[in-house]
């Protein structure tokens, strides 16, 4: 109302849709806008500012504490970061000294110990360090889920090198397409898949040939020098390069050096507590990167790792029966479903009574499937996790109360230590509590970016206030205690059990067939057929709509 020389105004507001804090917080946001557009008529509205002072330190600074770890799962006290991370094979290597041996890993009928696996992986790592590798050398990984896959692996960060993980189940023309767009100089597999390769220009190093024989031969005895853990590898040199789904129609490769990768364990490890003596499965495809959170959280805190024999499809009736011994359960929303309902259909079994920890991510988590967790496994702390590929596996953690989430929409929580997580508006400004806005993440655990794809890096790698971040695409706000809420995506990306897939990705390839002239893919959520799920419980899948052209019959 216009009075005099003076603009008047009130807020009324629906007490229904609104509690007086938020109205409080939205007058004094139009005050800060108003008063900055007075200070400064040609000021830009994208640019006039909506928050205080405290309100902007508040999520900035406080939300994003990178010095303390907050309350871990066992209510313990915080703890102070400081420094570098230790590499991943320094950590390992010290386990291998300080108990050898404990079990570090099993896989079937066959177990390591620290020393075991000490030993097979110092040896193959020589072999990988004469024929070539060392830092900044992207080696190929193509074998089945077996010990010799995470010797292959640690091997090859022994040798200071990078490994890229080819999957045996994947197409064949995905299988060249990544051969070929890495540029990978070598390719470690074993005698029975090497035939199966795809024809490529690297060369092979079979993990199981004898080293004095065979094309090999050469490189066996040239390495016997000792090796240092991690080969001399820097934290700025390549872990590893993971592709994913790409708008194009074809995936893109994102690189992770090592010191982010170390960042990022090491944070997880303090603020789970993973200890000796835990004993937790892995049962993720090895292509993700969660994979990696999966194998090495016990194993370089002197725990076991219990690697699923099979892939990409799990048995379910395993991984309930090694829920007798384990402390500790990671797994996505559809397999996590699976495995509540496999221990439900077994009342009186002692699986999973031993865990302390179940995590859960990869995908939206239905606040029925915590529910359910709580009610299947009450002794155990119960956690949300968040974080994308580029942000080198998880950013944010949040633990379930025993009274369950009480929130509407999925929880992200809160940043983990070192982590650093915005929300912003599209110029890259911090928005209010409750408003939506895009996730940014910076902090240690950030890529090096996408291999060969400078544009795209350009616009999901970006600088704010000195500080590099990836912008998400993921669409959150922030609840009044800092949490982050999900509320989905601002692209045509989706989650469907686990997988991240771009939907451009399948349209550009259907719309290639000739007698398809146009196609629209969705995500449709259809109720699950398996048995004793829950009611609400819901199926994810893709589904494909074509526009038939002219050319040949589909």
């Amino acid at each position: 109302t216009e009075v005099e020389d003076r603009l008047d105004g009130h807020l009324r507001w629906s007490a229904d849709l609104f509690d007086p804090p938020t109205t409080h917080r939205m007058i004094g946001h139009l005050q800060n806008l108003l008063a900055a557009a007075a200070a400064d008529p040609g000021l830009p509205i994208s640019r006039l500012p909506l928050l205080t002072p405290a309100e902007r330190h508040q999520a900035v600074v406080e939300w994003n504490d990178q010095q303390v770890v907050g309350a871990a799962a066992d209510g313990a006290a915080g703890e102070t970061l400081a420094g570098a991370a230790a590499d991943v094979m320094e950590l390992f290597a010290a386990q291998a000294v300080r108990d050898p041996a404990a079990v570090a890993l099993t896989c079937g009928g066959e177990s390591l110990s620290f020393a075991d696996l000490d030993r097979r992986v110092d040896r193959l790592a020589r072999r990988l360090h004469a024929a070539g590798v060392g830092a900044g050398v992207t080696v190929g990984l193509y074998l089945e889920r077996s010990a010799d896959l995470v010797v292959g692996l640690l091997a090859i960060w022994k040798a200071g090198g990078a490994y890229l993980p080819l999957d045996p189940a994947l197409p064949r023309p995905r299988l060249t397409f990544l051969l070929e767009d890495s540029a990978a100089p070598l390719v470690l597999t074993s005698e029975g898949l090497a035939a199966t390769l795809p024809p490529c220009s690297a060369r092979v190093v079979r993990l199981d040939a004898p080293p004095e024989a065979g094309e090999d031969g050469e490189i066996a005895e040239a390495g016997e020098r000792a090796l240092p853990p991690g080969g001399g590898a820097l934290p700025g040199d390549l872990a590893y390069r993971i592709y994913t789904s790409g708008t194009t129609g074809q995936p893109k490769a994102v690189e992770v050096e090592r010191g982010s990768l170390a960042a990022v364990l090491a944070a997880t490890r303090r603020l789970f507590r993973f200890a000796p003596g835990d004993r937790m499965p892995c049962v993720a495809p090895f292509s993700f990167d969660i994979f990696l959170f999966e194998l090495l959280s016990p194993l370089l805190a002197g725990g076991t790792s219990v690697l699923s024999p099979r892939g990409p499809t799990l048995d379910v009736e395993w991984l309930a029966a090694e829920l007798g011994e384990a402390t500790r359960l990671h797994a996505v929303p559809a397999l996590m479903r699976q495995v509540v309902d496999a221990v439900r259909r077994a009342p009186g079994s002692a699986a999973g009574q031993r865990l302390r920890t179940i995590l859960v991510g990869g995908d939206t988590v239905p606040a029925e499937l915590l529910a359910d967790l709580r009610e299947t496994f009450p002794q155990a702390r119960i956690w949300v996790l968040y974080g994308p590929t580029e942000a080198t596996i998880l950013c944010t953690a949040h633990p379930v109360p025993p009274a369950g989430m009480g929130a509407a929409l999925p929880l992200l929580g809160r940043p983990l230590p070192g982590a650093v997580v915005h929300v912003c508006d599209a110029a890259g400004q911090p928005v209010p509590i409750g408003v939506p806005g895009e996730i940014w993440i910076g902090g240690p655990g950030v890529s090096r970016g996408y291999w060969r794809r400078e544009a795209l890096n350009a616009e999901k790698f970006v600088d704010r206030g000195g500080s590099r971040c990836f912008r998400s695409g993921d669409l959150a706000r922030r609840r009044p205690d800092g949490a982050l809420e999900f509320l989905g995506r601002i692209d045509q990306q989706v989650k469907v059990r686990g997988f991240r897939i771009e939907l451009g990705e399948i349209e550009s390839v259907l719309a290639r067939h000739p007698a398809v002239d146009e196609a629209v893919v969705i995500a449709r959520a259809e109720p699950a057929a398996a048995p004793g799920a829950g009611a609400a419980t819901a199926d994810k899948r893709l589904v494909a709509y074509v526009v038939p052209g002219s050319g040949p019959a589909l």
